[in-house]
């Protein structure tokens, strides 16, 4: 017999061996009541989404009326702000917060509470992450953002004017609006969905920034952009183009 198949018989005669030694452990393991069913079960409950996690209750705060609100995300601002400079395309995971309409203004979030605070008129909101807040008024007439992301829905509002630091978002989704003023600045995110009902717009977007349009129209509308990363317009939103500078 060559030595080239004496070898070849010799490596599957191992690993038939060590197969058959894995098969005899893990069965007296077996026989003992060892199985992995709690690695699954862990596994399992990491995976599982907030509804199938009764731990983590609804956290529902009752706020005061307000017609101002500040957001703010320290998180997303400090890595913007290490990254700037190095170069390279960096990303940040963030998370949109949603503004919905209610009678009841409460802050609404899974599992934590949220830092705020009220100074007459105005909420002060700081986002994290790693957790959803839901934000419920009946009525807002001023949003100021700071490396933040809001989603608004639901709206039906006369005027709101919205000023933006870099690296903000916004999107609007079943808003009854008449007169939306956005002042944006660098690398901000904005999409109006063809489910929203704003008769005025006057949007400003400055460099690096990205506009997405879904079959929207307005009655009046200003819209002035510097340098887009990215310019998405669909339907009836495509009749502005020559109206966009």
């Amino acid at each position: 017999m060559k030595t080239s198949t004496k070898l070849i018989f010799g490596f599957f005669g191992v690993l038939i061996f060590l197969l058959l030694l894995s098969d005899i452990t893990i069965w007296a393991s077996f026989k003992n009541g060892k199985t992995n069913q709690e690695w699954v079960d862990n596994w399992s409950k990491k995976m599982k989404g907030r509804e199938n996690q009764p731990e983590q209750k609804i956290n529902q705060i009752s706020v005061q009326p307000f017609k101002v609100l500040l957001v703010f995300n320290e998180k997303a601002e400090k890595f913007h702000k290490e990254i700037e400079g190095k170069g390279g395309n960096y990303q940040f995971q963030d998370s949109y917060m949603n503004l919905v309409s209610d009678t009841k203004p409460s802050i609404e979030c899974w599992g934590y509470t949220p830092k705020y605070q009220q100074s007459g008129d105005t909420l002060y909101l700081w986002l994290d992450n790693e957790h959803h807040i839901t934000l419920k008024t009946p009525d807002v007439q001023e949003i100021r953002s700071s490396y933040a992301s809001i989603e608004l829905n639901d709206l039906n509002i006369d005027h709101l004017t919205i000023a933006t630091s870099a690296h903000c978002g916004n999107i609007f989704n079943q808003n009854n609006i008449k007169n939306l003023v956005i002042a944006g600045n660098e690398n901000n995110y904005l999409e109006i969905r063809n489910d929203a009902h704003i008769s005025s717009v006057d949007i400003t977007l400055k460099k690096g920034s990205e506009l997405q349009l879904d079959d929207v129209s307005f009655d009046k509308h200003k819209i002035s952009v510097d340098s887009l990363d990215r310019l998405d317009l669909q339907g009836r939103s495509l009749k502005m183009l020559t109206e966009i500078k």
